[in-house]
């Protein structure tokens, strides 16, 4: 393995065991670089190769996640039948997202309260980022509605922020039951709609 890859795999290393530890229900503002360094066999300067300071950390982690996302939506166009089903299939791959990544949904949700005012902003920019794409993404399907692009952008932000919650909230339940969070965003969105 090359310098460039090894370099690449021990920042995603350090990446995903600060991820973990979020998971585990850690908040990201009470986990130290000597922790994260000691995880993944590494001394802090290591570290420091790869983040200039657990903000940049938590930045370059908020920000993947949003990549991440995005790669989900591309998945949206896919579903150009019956408008019904069209939402109810963003909302599935939304939910399978943060169902196949619970520290995806727990960090925007720590980062979006924050008390630190660039991550809040990194967190807030984006979810932004994602309901831009969402409403983008609606607004190539929905080609039969005469819906403007304001409206489209205002069901996709409420659909977001509502599915965020919600699937915080089952995130940190004992036994999340994923199928009651699609069920409960696809109902919301549905009286939304007035489908």
């Amino acid at each position: 393995m090359n310098r460039a890859a090894k370099k690449r795999q021990t920042r995603e290393r350090i990446l995903n065991s600060a991820m973990a530890m979020v998971d585990e229900g850690r908040h990201y503002s009470q986990i130290a670089i000597r922790e994260i360094a000691r995880s993944v066999e590494v001394t802090p300067n290591a570290f420091y190769r790869h983040f200039e300071n657990l903000d940049a950390l938590w930045s370059s982690a908020i920000k993947e996640i949003a990549q991440l996302l995005s790669a989900v939506l591309q998945e949206y166009p896919k579903f150009k039948q019956h408008d019904g089903l069209l939402f109810e299939s963003v909302i599935i791959l939304f939910v399978e997202h943060f169902k196949n990544n619970p520290s995806h949904l727990k960090l925007i949700g720590q980062m979006r309260i924050s008390a630190n005012k660039n991550l809040r902003t990194d967190a807030e920019l984006s979810v932004n980022q994602f309901v831009s794409e969402l409403t983008n993404a609606m607004q190539q399907v929905m080609t039969k509605h005469d819906t403007s692009k304001v409206d489209l952008m205002n069901i996709a932000e409420m659909v977001t922020i509502y599915g965020l919650d919600i699937c915080l909230q089952e995130a940190f339940r004992e036994k999340p039951d994923w199928k009651n969070v699609s069920q409960k965003l696809n109902h919301q969105l549905i009286l939304l709609l007035n489908l």
